[in-house]
């Protein structure tokens, strides 16, 4: 893991930490202003709204820069390595033309989602929930235990059950949208041979096919996007009772000021956010398997040695 892409996941969990604190200093700030005190005591209220949300924004545009430097430079540097590699090896007949190096390109881009859509993404949620279940473990431990609990297995058990119902939908999808690209690409270069010969309607079929396959696949990416979706709302909701079951039996105990209730309640809709934007992403991780396969396959081709005659099929497809 590079600096960059640490310091990249650094500042996005800061982002969403300071998101929490917005929510949570905001919902205290209503809470003491309906009670109507003198103005001297919504001060430090007023500014920490303030500094949250600003820094928010300012810590949302360091994450964006430097993750995406990050892993610009990542692709620049495999590309780079792949086509110094490709120059000292054996090339195969499949493997020449304009498709073969969109391809790479296609499998290069795929794999840094990895990095940009899931790991960062799940660091900095990590962090900024670590955050609010600081503030409420300070306003009350039992809440604190309680929504710290559900978050960490919410955090671990959300992703990790979309996988595994995504991860052979996602593995064969990537395979039907490469056969796409590679249907549609033979279509447009011998449309007019196909429509000469009579068979262009047997190759439009065959792409029909592919694409059908295909959006069935979706589907069912689509389906385990779902569920952990589904699964987030219940734990957010989950937390949110919690949250405020044990706010009102604090207050009706004399541990906690009836102004902190709001500020209990709401606090965990902030904290599971970070975790909202997991199941999409990570039913992208079987094409990512996927397009590290290609890649270090490519990366590992025989280089030519001394007196190797190069076939003519490659010296061919690059005229």
């Amino acid at each position: 893991m590079s600096k960059r892409l640490l310091l990249s996941s650094l500042l996005g969990g800061l982002s969403l930490t300071m998101a929490v604190g917005l929510l949570g200093s905001s919902a205290w700030l209503i809470a003491m202003a309906s009670t109507q005190p003198p103005i001297l005591v919504l001060e430090v209220a007023i500014v920490s709204v303030r500094f949250f949300g600003l820094s928010r924004g300012v810590f949302r545009y360091g994450e964006r820069v430097m993750s995406h430097d990050a892993i610009l430079r990542n692709q620049t540097q495999l590309q780079t390595h792949l086509y110094r590699g490709l120059e000292r090896a054996v090339p195969l007949k499949e493997r020449t033309g304009s498709s073969f190096f969109a391809g790479i390109i296609r499998d290069v881009e795929i794999t840094q989602d990895r990095w940009l859509r899931i790991y960062i993404p799940w660091i900095s949620a990590a962090i900024s929930g670590l955050a609010g279940i600081c503030a409420i473990y300070f306003l009350s431990p039992r809440a604190g235990t309680l929504i710290g609990s559900l978050f960490i297995a919410s955090l671990i058990g959300i992703p990790m059950l979309t996988r595994r119902l995504s991860l052979h939908a996602s593995n064969v999808s990537y395979v039907d949208e490469t056969e796409i690209v590679s249907q549609i690409s033979n279509i447009s270069r011998g449309f007019l041979e196909a429509k000469i010969y009579g068979y262009s309607v047997s190759l439009q079929q065959k792409l029909r096919q592919t694409d059908i396959a295909l959006a069935r696949k979706e589907s069912i990416l689509d389906l385990g996007s779902g569920i952990g979706v589904a699964l987030n709302i219940l734990a957010t909701s989950g937390a949110v009772i919690i949250g405020l079951a044990t706010a009102i039996h604090n207050v009706s105990q004399g541990e906690l000021g009836a102004v902190n209730i709001a500020t209990l309640t709401l606090l965990p809709l902030m904290i599971f956010d970070g975790i909202s934007t997991l199941p999409s992403a990570i039913t992208l991780i079987g094409r990512i398997e996927s397009a590290q396969k290609n890649i270090e396959g490519l990366a590992h081709q025989t280089p030519i040695s001394l007196g190797t005659k190069i076939p003519e099929t490659f010296e061919i497809s690059l005229n």
